[in-house]
């Protein structure tokens, strides 16, 4: 008979199981708390009769009484019968809400562009920040900034390289408050690379605490010169950018992002290919865009998009052609989103424009002033504009399509990119993460991958059974 302390126990909701890539071993993965299982046939014979006692009998979790499933117990594989799993993992993202410290802000320098890409969801203009606008950044995070928190700065435009001396301008001086405040600081920059150049590029690597830049390479020149062209004359750009990337990398932390669609799938493996001649193997991440036609800017790309499920096959491909390619660290494991989706959701995240208009969204950066959520002043203060677009966004509520009440990929994505899931009604799902139908694949992808290092690693160590070269 179970103790008085034994919890009755029922199989989670989240569970999922997948054969490996290597014979009589099969993945378990919980999506609600990212607990995954390599087991052998034994231990998921085991793990399939716990679960079949479990749906006909009661399943105790006495202390002590079994190591094996408290384990499981722990990982969150089991939980208690009485435990509702969709409302704990909502409450925590609403605790997180609740408290948020720190700023995160995005940050345009201009919004301008050097580019004319074909599928760009900006409406771009010729606007830089003021010396007052600078102003009026300075005083918001002096005026926001708790002690002891964080500041995370984005770099974004347009081309915030066109605008440099204003962000070298800001960047130092947020560093100050940060560094005065005991906060923790660091930075990344979104830009399109064609003006990184050597002084530049030296110039960011001077930059305290910048994470990365990211820089998008659509496919190899013959792909991505149709698409990303300079703005006016329609000069490619490919040989210029990989140059720069290639004279940058061993000074800046890089992620390439490769935007795709029916377009241009079929260059994928030629560009992994350039990249690995190039020696960039271990000085980039690589990984994937889904091209979607996010604002009216861009509608037109719509009759050249891929499908979610399409994306996700191709994403996954494309991730085990640069594991058999020689890239590290390709696969990572999918994490359960326990806080914010984006900026978009995080209460003290703001996207700063020109003129001192204040966005929620990257895809609103280059919108007219009046459809800012608030606007800053020389003060400051970010005033809201409590205009229809202010309220949607302060009504946004990443659990309300009720189809995703049923997906088990749900702790993954909570509906996804905030921005997309708007547009649906709450009948509809939000914006699903290629994890709803590539989730398989990226696991049996991670273990592989992670498999084979470890493998490669002993080995390494083993220098008198396996030497190394």
């Amino acid at each position: 008979m179970p103790g008085v302390d034994a919890i009755f126990l029922r199989p989670s909701h989240f569970n999922v199981f997948v054969d490996s890539f290597f014979e009589a071993c099969t993945i378990a993965f919980n999506t609600r708390t990212g607990a995954f299982r390599a087991l052998d046939e034994k231990a998921y014979a085991d793990f399939l009769n716990l679960i079949e006692q479990a749906q006909t009998d009661k399943l105790p979790n006495t202390p002590g009484a079994s190591s094996f499933i408290d384990e499981l117990y722990q990982d969150g594989f089991f939980v208690a019968d009485d435990l509702n799993e969709r409302r704990l993992f909502q409450d925590k993202y609403k605790e997180s809400q609740a408290k948020g410290r720190g700023l995160a802000l995005t940050i345009a320098p201009t919004v301008n562009c050097n580019f004319g890409c074909t599928y760009c969801f900006q409406d771009h203009q010729n606007r830089q920040m003021s010396d007052q606008d600078q102003w009026a950044v300075v005083r918001h995070v002096e005026e926001n900034l708790e002690e002891n928190s964080s500041l995370s700065i984005t770099w974004f435009g347009g081309e915030p390289l066109l605008a440099f001396s204003k962000v070298e301008s800001l960047a130092q001086t947020l560093l100050e408050i940060a560094e005065a405040r005991q906060c923790s600081f660091h930075q990344t920059m979104i830009t399109n690379g064609y003006l990184l150049n050597k002084k530049r590029a030296q110039a960011l690597a001077n930059f305290k605490n910048l994470a990365y830049i990211q820089i998008t390479l659509d496919g190899p020149a013959e792909h991505h010169d149709q698409r990303r062209v300079t703005v006016g004359k329609g000069k490619p750009t490919f040989k210029k950018i990989l140059d720069n990337v290639c004279d940058a990398a061993s000074q800046i932390p890089i992620t390439l992002r490769v935007n795709i669609d029916k377009s241009n799938v079929d260059g994928l493996e030629t560009l992994v290919d350039e990249i690995v001649g190039r020696g960039l193997v271990d000085k980039v991440h690589l990984y994937l865009g889904h091209t979607l036609p996010y604002t009216e800017t861009c509608a037109d790309v719509e009759q050249t998009a891929l499908s979610r499920e399409q994306f996700a096959v191709i994403e996954a491909r494309f991730k085990l052609y640069m594991i058999q390619r020689g890239f590290r660290n390709v696969v990572a494991l999918p994490r359960p989103n326990l806080g914010n989706l984006c900026i978009a959701d995080l209460p003290n995240g703001r996207v700063i424009s020109p003129g001192g208009a204040v966005f929620k969204c990257w895809n609103e950066t280059t919108l007219p002033k009046a459809e800012a959520t608030a606007f800053l002043g020389s003060d400051g203060v970010a005033k809201s504009s409590n205009n229809d677009r202010d309220k949607q966004w302060q009504s946004f509520d990443p659990f309300a399509h009720t189809p995703c009440q049923s997906c088990n990929v749900q702790p993954l994505c909570k509906g996804g990119c905030p921005w997309e899931a708007l547009k649906n009604t709450t009948s509809e799902p939000g914006h699903c993460t290629p994890l709803r139908w590539s989730l398989p694949d990226i696991l049996r992808l991670y273990h592989l991958e992670t498999t084979v290092q470890t493998s490669l690693k002993a080995r390494c160590n083993d220098r008198t059974a396996y030497p190394c070269p």
